[in-house]
């Protein structure tokens, strides 16, 4: 079934007995001035980082008759009070609902600048990967900032003092219903990470992707599974979204996943016929990453640079599926 499925699979959602009714003003001490606010369709706002220091991630805000639905907490508690104070010079509507597109720190981490009864959403995925010591919770922040992993440790760094839990957990598609602004959430099998969720107001036909959708043309796979995230960006496309917000960078259209799309197949093929030739598997990244045609889907000078870990992960895939054929 695609992303847009059938009206009959949703699950209806009336969460006013769930949510008090006036929640409470949070008082917001942040410099709004760190971002810039785009108003994408009425009602339906782009925060993004007007400087690019790593401390900030984009977060959309849908103004509903019930409240305010916040997508992604930023990074770090300082962070959202900047994010909270910005808010707040756009609507002075209380935040009912704070949604988490993927359990990264980037996603959760202010988490604890929202008021406690602000209903906290995420996917099962998103639950079970907070909920595992192991997971590394930091790993794309640290990446996409050039902080490498401390030896023995797989977080490292300043960290939220607990990571936030999800007070409402999704088990499948669910639709907020609103007379302004209805809400469909889906969560989405093991992509970028275990836990990926997608925010898409039908109406405005605006859709939050977390990381699923990237600007930069270089994904980061520490917990990815890229041969589900090339099915999931053929999935987001039979939602035909006129807008599509990232994690990161300017909104884009259908154009940028079609071509984050291709670029995963053409990398996977790569993977697929240089193990076909028997190239040795630890020598595979550099020698697809040392091609010239590479910089046509990938920018190969980027530093730091998170395409050796994204070929690792295809080498592991296609070698699974490999002996699974026989072939291995």
């Amino acid at each position: 079934m695609s992303l847009r499925g059938r009206t009959a699979g949703f699950i209806l959602v009336v969460l006013a007995a769930v949510v008090p009714a006036a929640a409470q003003e949070q008082i917001a001490t942040g410099d709004a001035t760190v971002f810039q606010v785009q108003t994408i369709s009425r009602g339906i706002h782009l925060f993004r980082p007007d400087r690019a220091t790593g401390r900030h991630t984009n977060s959309l805000v849908i103004e509903r008759r019930d409240g305010l639905l916040v997508v992604d907490a930023q990074p770090t508690k300082e962070a959202a009070l900047d994010l909270l104070a910005a808010i707040r010079g756009v609507s002075a509507a209380p935040v009912r609902y704070l949604v988490f597109s993927h359990p990264h720190v980037e996603a959760s981490g202010g988490s604890d600048a929202f008021p406690p009864e602000v209903l906290r959403i995420a996917s099962r995925g998103y639950r079970d990967a907070v909920a595992d010591p192991a997971f590394g919770y930091q790993s794309e922040w640290r990446a996409y900032r050039g902080i490498p992993e401390p030896p023995g440790s797989q977080e490292g760094g300043p960290e939220p003092q607990r990571r936030p839990v999800a007070t409402l957990t999704l088990m499948g598609r669910t639709r907020l219903e609103d007379p302004l602004h209805p809400v469909v959430l889906l969560p989405i099998p093991h992509t970028h990470s275990p836990g990926d969720l997608l925010v898409y107001e039908p109406r405005a036909e605006v859709v939050a992707v977390g990381d699923l959708v990237i600007n930069d043309r270089n994904p980061y796979a520490g917990h990815a599974r890229v041969g589900s995230w090339i099915s999931q960006l053929n999935q987001l496309l039979t939602l035909n979204p006129k807008t599509i917000v990232p994690l990161r960078g300017g909104a884009v259209d259908t154009t940028r996943v079609r071509n984050q799309r291709d670029a995963l197949r053409w990398l996977k093929k790569q993977v697929e016929e240089s193990l076909g030739e028997q190239v040795p598997a630890e020598k595979i990244p550099a020698a697809i990453l040392g091609r010239a045609e590479t910089d046509r889907y990938f920018n190969t000078a980027a530093a730091p640079s998170n395409l050796p870990l994204l070929v690792q992960q295809l080498v592991i895939e296609v070698r699974k599926e490999r002996r699974e054929q026989g072939l291995e």
